[in-house]
């Protein structure tokens, strides 16, 4: 089990995926996160979700909406009976795909939230297909693994890097020009 950190939901608990694979992110890394950014009547999207801790401590904030992307029916599920558990279906969207397929044609949102598998060179793909859509308003925020091996020269985002023991958060924004 999960526990939300702050907001309406703080201290409750969340189903978590039953599955050794599945990494979540740490409390101090989810509050350093939602001190950077404020969600507060944004939409919001947590993309390789898990179990959707990201995505319910945005509602637990105060975000407008969440739309749950994971490829996993597993985390579909789990996140389907938090959301029923902590009564907020209706400002919830659950999507099961592929982040590549599903990105691109995703409703803008003001703030995504990716957390893809470490080690498996998925960071890249992201960024470029952040880069190449105008998927996010405000930021996209990726939590990596400082192991991870990725090229920031992009065209449209501005990243900003913090570390925090092992993990990275990258920050994107879009840059105020774009290359033709």
């Amino acid at each position: 089990m999960l526990r939300i950190t702050a907001g309406r939901f703080k201290g409750r608990s969340i189903k978590t995926v039953a599955n050794f694979k599945t990494r979540y992110t740490t409390s101090l890394v989810r509050k350093a996160i939602f001190d950077m950014v404020d969600v507060r009547d944004r939409v919001f999207a947590d993309v390789f979700a898990g179990s959707g801790i990201m995505g319910f401590e945005a509602l637990s904030r105060g975000a407008r909406k969440v739309i749950f992307l994971d490829a996993s029916e597993r985390s579909i599920r789990t996140i389907r009976y938090n959301a029923l558990k902590l009564g907020v279906e209706e400002s919830c969207i659950i999507v099961r795909g592929d982040f590549r397929r599903k990105l691109p044609v995703m409703e803008e949102v003001d703030v995504l939230f990716a957390d893809p598998p470490f080690e498996h060179n998925i960071v890249q793909e992201i960024l470029k297909v952040l880069d190449a859509n105008e998927i996010f308003r405000d930021c996209a925020v990726i939590e990596v693994s400082k192991h991870e091996k990725y090229d920031l020269t992009l065209n449209n985002l501005l990243i900003e890097k913090r570390s925090y023991g092992d993990i990275e958060i990258l920050i994107c924004r879009r840059s105020s020009f774009h290359t033709i």
